[in-house]
């Protein structure tokens, strides 16, 4: 699988990046969408590199955008090609972190949907893992290996998600806590399949947190 592009955002503060933020974008979209989210981080993590890749495949509904695996969207079938776009998302955050000369762990990972599928499976097998993972309307795909380390987890769930259902949420919960895995789990009320400022500010908080930077207030609500 070809080497990933993306979206970037440099530290907003002059000098080199004290750490780097993954952020996996949903299907149909790219890089691009998850900015939003990656404002919010740069205004609370001023020294922080932000890098958005851009899915392998070209959309199956909309050429000019990606996404990271191809229909059906169902099992069989996610669970192969997500890992298989985990290789493309790991080669990424490699590539990252060396240009930026960043320790091997100066690093969270983030996604939505399809990106937080991904993102979820790269995140638990990588060898040096991430420092946290935030995963909104994400779920686990493949059953998960021995974990020595796992990175704290958040999922991020809509309780009338009609895409990504919350049962499915709470069954990928319960997989990752009988793994050992932390999970600060969120079934929010009248969220679907979206990216809101109640979601941003769940996982800015987190990723805060992880990175040992303290609590965040909430974004404003134009965010």
């Amino acid at each position: 699988m070809a080497s990933l592009a993306g979206a970037f955002w440099a530290p907003s503060i002059e000098g080199p990046p004290s750490c780097l933020i993954v952020l996996c974008h949903g299907a149909h979209a790219t890089g691009e969408a998850m900015t939003r989210m990656g404002k919010v981080l740069a205004g609370l993590m001023p020294h922080a590199a932000l890098a958005a890749p851009h899915g392998p495949l070209a959309s199956s509904m909309r050429p000019s955008t990606r996404e990271w695996f191809a229909p059906p969207y169902a099992e069989p079938y996610i669970g192969p090609r997500a890992a298989e776009a985990a290789t493309a998302l790991d080669d990424f955050i490699d590539s990252q972190l060396d240009a930026a000369r960043l320790p091997a762990d100066a690093y969270v990972m983030g996604g939505f949907s399809q990106g937080a599928i991904v993102a979820l499976h790269s995140g638990l097998r990588r060898k040096v893992p991430p420092r946290a993972i935030v995963a909104v309307a994400g779920i686990l795909v493949n059953p998960l290996p021995p974990l020595t380390s796992p990175p704290p987890v958040q999922l991020i769930s809509g309780q009338i998600d009609p895409v990504v259902t919350p049962k499915l949420v709470s069954q990928s919960e319960a997989a990752l806590r009988e793994a050992g895995v932390a999970v600060d789990a969120h079934y929010v009320a009248g969220l679907g399949h979206e990216v809101t400022p109640v979601v941003i500010n769940l996982g800015a908080a987190f990723i805060l947190h992880a990175m040992g930077l303290g609590n965040v207030s909430a974004p404003a609500p134009g965010v």
